[in-house]
């Protein structure tokens, strides 16, 4: 079993979500059910027989133990899950580049809304609601367009409009 960096062994990232879920209170069958997930994956995935999860079952699971997306709790969680799926790279510089393009994107793509949404009585989503399934959406393509070795990313709205975005991941990943 290779270290992903010095310290770190397969299993860390289910052993802390095994204590982040028992100090919620929770079985692994209520968290399970609260992801609609199987209990017997979510089992495996804290014995460390099963790679931890992307970022977006990361985000379901953590919203279900009540861990608030940008705390510490969650930052080590992601890094430890990052680390273990993607042992040869650099799992703090690889989030920092994917929140620092998701930032981006979501100011873009909230300013766009902004500006088309010419009064209040407008039937398009409150932005909190938009913003949170964009967040995801943008997080799991940026992910997988960066394994992918893609140079940029454009996004085409319903209105037929488009937006590229350079892709600057500072490490190389690759999948494990």
């Amino acid at each position: 079993m290779k270290p992903s960096t010095p310290g770190r062994v397969k299993g860390e990232f289910g052993t802390l979500l095994r204590k982040h879920r028992t100090s919620a209170g929770k079985s692994i069958t209520d968290l399970a059910r609260a992801m609609s997930v199987n209990d017997t994956a979510l089992s495996r995935i804290e014995t460390g027989a099963t790679r931890p999860p992307d970022v977006c079952a990361l985000m379901r699971m953590t919203k279900a133990l009540g861990i608030p997306q940008g705390s510490d709790e969650f930052e080590e969680l992601w890094r430890l899950a990052e680390q273990e799926r993607h042992p040869d790279a650099n799992a703090t510089a690889y989030i920092d580049s994917i929140k620092r393009l998701t930032k981006t994107m979501l100011q873009e793509l909230a300013d766009d809304l902004q500006r088309s949404t010419s009064s209040p009585n407008d039937s398009a989503p409150s932005l909190p609601e938009f913003v949170a399934d964009t967040a995801a959406l943008i997080a799991r393509s940026t992910e997988e367009i960066a394994r992918r070795g893609a140079k940029f990313m454009s996004v085409t709205f319903a209105d037929g409009t488009e937006k590229r975005w350079k892709v600057l991941l500072t490490t190389e990943r690759r999948d494990v």
